[in-house]
């Protein structure tokens, strides 16, 4: 095996499973190991069942069986029956199936090959063959107590357990070395993770690693014996794997005591490659380089890393005394670190929600930055990260001894370099509860209730990332950075000189429910450089503040716990004057909100939405829930009895309330088109109706006791106002706007005169009303070969009528009170227009289009002299009127003798008469004022 190792005794609980396969429904996840760690992750501790073939009843003559361990199935030998397997004909006896990854599901046929012997029932088997997997033992590292397998990765998973703790679970990462418990038997499972797959047996492999003692490190280590403790591990990584963390391989060898110190090497390799890209050999001393690696290699480092297992009690300081290698050169792109955490899952590889806290108390990026930061609270997949560094000028850490420290005093965790706070988050000197987010108890609970590890390494970080990284192309000698020691200093609740004292002791003495004092009085939390404004001390019922503006006030019971859920005075800052009475309710004044105290609870109220509140509360009532953030462009809500106050940076803390409101949230919200109110309802208008004006497109909702809520935006709302908007012949929306119609377009109904704007990107937005409405309706609105309206209603003309342009095919609609509405389109309406529409001898339309005729043609009739307009696609469209339409209607109109008119109706005045003659498919018509008519 090489030099791919662990060193150390350090490790996790190892996994036991029995020799049987895992059904898939029965099978739980399992959480994969934090990564850079080189501990595995806890497996499901649920017992396995066992997967076994399904009882079967007596075997049917004729009947196939189907054998999962061999792939194959056996055909029955039936006199006059034929099988077929997968649609291919088979002789009887055993027939192997090949079976890839993931499994093969076959079906057997049967059929009479001489028409008189009867199929077997069913007469079609269908069965599904899991992928045969055989186990191949793992490979076993006496040396340094590790184990790695190589299970087909999504098909099997290796689980392991201690064989005197058969309830904890672990799984074995693929081809990862894995630190192992030494001294007890360590049973090793292959376990398929669906049907899919069997695994054969032996599936079950059992091994036992040799003990080791070691020097407790229960207080850190001072790294002054001639090794390092076996409760230390030291991991090791594989370069057929990829990088351990960044682009480095953490390497054993790289791993040194030497003169009283811990050493670590950082170092570049350049590797052969094979043609598939991965390294043809291991990292050693001998392909280690300063130079920059030739063409056709591969660039990777080696670094080291040291666990302990989670043995530690929580820490009530971690301190570290270090000096990176400041000796050759460019030190960029090496992370280096000390750091600790307790056992519960990263929030990641599955952990959703966990009690998990790291904190960092050494970490140097290249060579002139120092970190701190906690990283805790693992909830809905995500945790707090808080940190803050301290910048050097380049090449200052190097080359120093530097001490870090971390400390924990029951309320903060802080940090510290070289006798100097370094960490100060705002608004929190330190991290606490209320920086977390978090309640006191779990804050507690997830700092103190859990045992915890030591880890120290250095990381080449990635190319491209957020962090310094190695360049390739520029030398880089081998790095020795060093640790004197690390120390380790547990817990301890009872502090000194820690008794309340002046305004605040007099105020908890005459408050019991406070309880005891748990930490001692500290100033209130400012940013750094600016002195605290007041000062506060924690009790177990509460928190006792001290401020000038309201001198000594104690926050306890129901106000107390609402105070620190909504995150205490890192949200809400300090009490500004004493508590109040509004009504039935108390109001509690902070630097950044106000807390309102009912019988239905205690919520909070703040900034705008606050201060509007504050002007309207008497109408508009107590709060109903706390205000909700996160919503779009940043905005937040919040309900009260009789409305609800919405808020955005862009918009500001409006009213919106009543039917309005219902309206506005059944479309979405500020999530609608509408956007954010961008002013408070406006009433008072017709018919006792109301309007809010909202963000986007010129949008607003209308309301009235008639037409309810509805919205109206865009050109739409452009062209209501325009009419005069609810004082207009449309009065109220009816209905919103209802979009998703043809060409993308929208339409709105109104209440009055059957009123409806219709829209579209292509066309604008007009109105269509009244008559002309229910002719486009009966048509078949904007569907209907006229499509949409391409100008508003136009009245005003011949005898009070009225006419409106569509879309399609040059369509109007015209109407006059002795007509009605009827619709003229294409041809004829261009024949119309050459008559002089209206105005002309034909007057209005009295009939729409009648098409469906001779040689597929159309006519409509109009008002005036019996005018006609007859089209076919051979003749286009001519006017027929007067004597010579009459004369055409006796000879069968197109049908008869003379077809359709071929052209316009031509008159003359002769010396003695007037003529007038018009031209038809088959003939002239010919009218004379002296002759009569003629043709």
């Amino acid at each position: 095996m090489k030099n791919l190792i662990v060193r150390g005794g350090a490790v996790l609980a190892a996994l036991i499973l029995t020799a049987t396969i895992t059904p898939a429904a029965s099978a739980a996840p399992t959480p994969t190991p934090t990564p850079g760690d080189q501990t595995s992750s806890p497996a499901a501790t649920a017992g396995p069942t066992t997967r076994t073939a399904a009882p079967q009843a007596a075997q049917a003559v004729g009947e196939p069986t189907f054998d999962d361990p061999t792939s194959t199935v056996t055909i029955p030998e039936l006199a006059g029956i034929e099988y077929q397997l997968d649609g291919v004909v088979v002789a009887a006896g055993p027939q192997q199936v090949a079976v890839p990854r993931g499994g093969r599901t076959v079906t057997v046929t049967a059929r009479s090959v001489d028409g008189v012997t009867p199929v077997p029932e069913p007469g079609t088997w269908t069965h599904f063959f899991p992928w045969v997997y055989t186990p191949v033992q793992p490979d076993y590292d006496d040396q340094y107590s590790n184990a790695r397998a190589y299970p087909p990765e999504g098909f099997v998973v290796v689980e392991y357990k201690k064989a005197d703790d058969p309830d904890t679970a672990w799984t074995l990462l693929p081809r990862v070395w894995a630190p192992m418990v030494t001294g007890t038997p360590i049973l090793f499972r292959f376990r398929a993770t669906d049907n899919r797959t069997l695994v054969k047996e032996p599936a079950t492999f059992t091994h036992t690693f040799p003990g080791r003692t070691g020097k407790s490190l229960s207080a850190g280590d001072e790294f002054n014996e001639p090794g390092l403790s076996n409760e230390w591990a030291v991991s090791a990584r594989d370069t057929t794997i990829g990088p351990t963390k960044g682009k480095g391989y953490f390497r054993p060898e790289n791993v040194t005591v030497k003169d009283g110190n811990l050493q670590i090497k950082s170092a570049r390799h350049c590797l052969p490659v094979g043609a598939d890209g991965k390294a043809l050999e291991e990292m050693s001393e001998s392909n280690m380089t300063s130079e920059v690696c030739p063409a056709g290699t591969m660039t990777t480092y080696s670094v080291g890393r040291i666990d302990t297992n989670f043995t530690l009690s929580p820490p009530r300081s971690m301190e570290v005394r270090a000096m990176m290698d400041g000796s050759s050169g460019n030190h960029n792109g090496i992370t280096t670190t000390a750091w600790t955490h307790n056992s519960q899952g990263f929030c990641e590889g599955g952990v959703v929600n966990s009690d998990m806290v790291e904190m960092d108390t050494m970490e140097i990026w290249k060579q002139s930055m120092s970190h701190n930061s906690t990283h805790i609270n693992c909830r809905n997949g995500k945790s707090q990260n808080i940190g803050d560094r301290i910048d050097f000028s380049p090449g200052k850490v190097p080359g120093k001894w530097r001490t870090w420290r971390m400390e924990f005093d029951g309320y903060a965790i802080r940090y510290f370099l070289d006798g100097e706070e370094v960490l100060k988050q705002m608004p929190s000197r330190g991290v606490t509860a209320e920086i977390a987010g978090m309640t006191q108890e779990d804050y507690t609970r997830t700092v103190t209730g859990y045992p915890f590890k030591l880890s120290v390494y250095t990381v080449a970080n990635p190319n491209g990332g957020w962090a310094p990284f190695v360049d390739d192309a520029k030398p880089f000698a081998p790095k020795y950075d060093k640790w004197d020691y690390v120390r380790w200093e547990n817990f301890d609740p009872k502090a000194a000189n820690c008794a309340p004292a002046g305004e605040i002791a007099a105020v908890a003495a005459a408050t019991p429910g406070l309880g005891e004092n748990w930490t001692c009085e500290r100033g209130t939390e400012a940013p750094p450089g600016e002195a605290p404004i007041g000062r506060v001390q924690d009790f177990t019922g509460g928190r006792v503040y001290q401020t000038p503006s309201a001198g000594a006030v104690a926050l306890v019971g129901s106000a107390w716990t609402r105070f620190v859920e909504l995150g205490g005075e890192r949200v809400l800052g300090v009490p500004t004057a004493p508590s109040r009475q509004l009504g039935e309710a108390t109001v509690h004044e902070f630097t950044n909100g106000i807390l309102v105290t009912s019988a239905s609870g205690t919520r909070l109220v703040k900034g705008e939405i606050g201060a509007k509140w504050l002007t309207v509360a008497d109408t508009l009532g107590l709060p109903q829930g706390e205000e909700t953030c996160g919503l779009r462009d940043g905005g937040c809500i919040q309900t009260f009895a009789n409305g609800s106050i919405i808020w955005s940076p862009a918009t500001g803390a409006q009213l919106i309330r009543g039917r309005i409101l219902s309206r506005y949230t059944e479309m979405g919200r500020e999530n609608s088109e509408l956007g954010y109110p961008t002013g408070d309802e406006i009433c008072g208008i017709r018919d006792g109706g109301c309007w809010q004006q909202f963000q986007y497109a010129g949008s607003r909702i209308y309301w009235s006791p008639a037409s309810d809520a509805q919205f109206i935006r865009g050109e739409i709302l452009a062209k209501y106002a325009e009419l005069g908007s609810e004082n207009s012949f449309l009065g109220y929306p009816i209905t919103g706007e209802i979009c998703g119609i043809r060409d993308g377009g929208c339409f709105q109904r109104f209440q009055g005169a059957d009123g409806h704007i219709y829209w579209t990107g292509t066309t604008g937005a007009h109105y269509v009303r009244g008559r002309i409405f229910a002719k486009y309706a009966e048509m078949g609105w904007e569907t209907s070969n006229i499509g949409y309206p391409i100008s508003d209603e136009i009245c005003g003309m011949r005898d009070g009528g009225c006419f409106q342009r569509f879309q399609g095919e040059n369509g109007h609609i015209y109407w006059s009170a002795a007509t009605d509405a009827h619709f003229v389109r294409g041809a004829i309406f261009e024949r119309y227009g050459a008559l002089g529409w209206e105005t002309g001898s034909f007057g209005y339309p009295i009939s729409d289009e009648i098409c469906g005729i001779r040689d597929g043609g159309c006519f409509q009739r109009f008002q005036g002299e019996s005018g006609h307009i007859y089209w076919s696609p051979a003749s286009g469209a001519w006017g027929v009127q007067g004597a010579i339409f009459g004369h055409y209607q006796l000879n069968g109109w197109e049908t008869g003798r003379f077809g359709y008119p071929v052209g316009p109706e031509e008159c003359r005045n002769l010396p003695d008469a007037r003529e007038c003659t018009q031209n038809f498919q088959g003939g002239r018509i010919v009218w004379n004022s002296r002759y009569g008519l003629s043709g």
